[in-house]
């Protein structure tokens, strides 16, 4: 995925709310703005009419002249006015989704009504997604998922569907992801490294564990995912370092210390301290 383009990513994003029996999401969209463009140049031309102009269902035109909206559309222009349509691999505002993204994969996820949420073990994490979440104009609050009454997560309170819909076209799995088959965003395959490693460095921040009787840098990754998604995770690693990585039990990758430190000291904002394991 090319995130610089943004037809790409209004279609992705459309994508979240097809249907098998209807035109695609998009598709509605485009059909949308042509009927509302063609009455704000004549106010006064009827469904009938537009119908015949723009070979479109009258109905369907009609029920738009009332004030309703194809699904998602309002969604999409939500979106559209946070400027998440309009991205640059080198901007401040994909910099910031691509480490929130990372954080779903490795410690969060997006719940089954598009709601995200990311999982933080120290003050040090919420304050850091917090940061991310100010970057991308997100409104958030503070939970707790445990027993006592400290918070623990950070959830999007708004846009929240459709900033959830919008990370899931990224690539994000919805749901339990345990229960889901999915991969790594496949825009890291065109991404600069910088934005690889960000990702990388964000996901061995919240999922590494130490290993004992090793360096203290060295780090294990151990998930319950499908061995095709754990070595796509160690081929991400491997890209941005020439140290030791490699594949421990079925669950785990295995990262040398000199791996984590060449693949997470550039990028300054990550600080290797916890041990997320949600």
């Amino acid at each position: 995925m090319d995130i610089t383009s943004r037809h790409t990513l209004v279609s992705a994003f459309a994508e979240t709310y097809a249907k098998a029996d209807e035109p695609h999401p998009l598709r509605q969209f485009e059909q949308y703005d042509r009927v509302m463009a063609h009455r704000s140049h004549d106010p006064d031309t009827g469904g009938r009419v537009l119908s015949r102009r723009l070979d479109l269902p009258e109905g369907r035109i009609n029920g738009w002249l009332r004030g309703s909206q194809p699904r998602g559309y309002s969604q999409a222009e939500t979106i559209d006015e946070l400027g998440w349509f309009d991205l640059s691999w080198t901007g401040d505002l994909f910099s910031a989704l691509n480490e929130l993204l990372a954080w779903i994969y490795s410690s969060g996820g997006i719940r089954s009504g598009w709601e995200p949420h990311f999982i933080f073990d120290t003050a040090e994490m919420r304050e850091r997604i917090e940061t991310l979440c100010d970057r991308a104009a997100l409104n958030y609050q503070a939970t707790r998922t445990g027993h006592d009454d400290k918070p623990s997560e950070i959830r999007v309170a708004s846009p929240s569907a459709p900033a959830g819909r919008f990370f899931h076209a990224l690539g994000a799995p919805k749901g339990r992801k345990a229960d889901a088959t999915f991969g790594l965003p496949n825009y890291l395959s065109l991404a600069p490294e910088e934005i690889r490693r960000e990702f990388a460095a964000r996901y061995i921040a919240n999922r590494g564990s130490e290993r004992p009787n090793y360096a203290a840098d060295a780090r294990s990754i151990r998930e319950q995912r499908p061995q095709a998604y754990l070595e796509q995770l160690r081929g991400l690693f491997a890209s941005l370092t020439d140290e030791e990585i490699r594949r421990g039990g079925e669950p785990e990758i295995h990262l040398s210390g000199g791996a984590v430190e060449t693949i997470c000291a550039p990028a300054k904002t990550v600080v290797i301290d916890t041990n997320s394991q949600s």
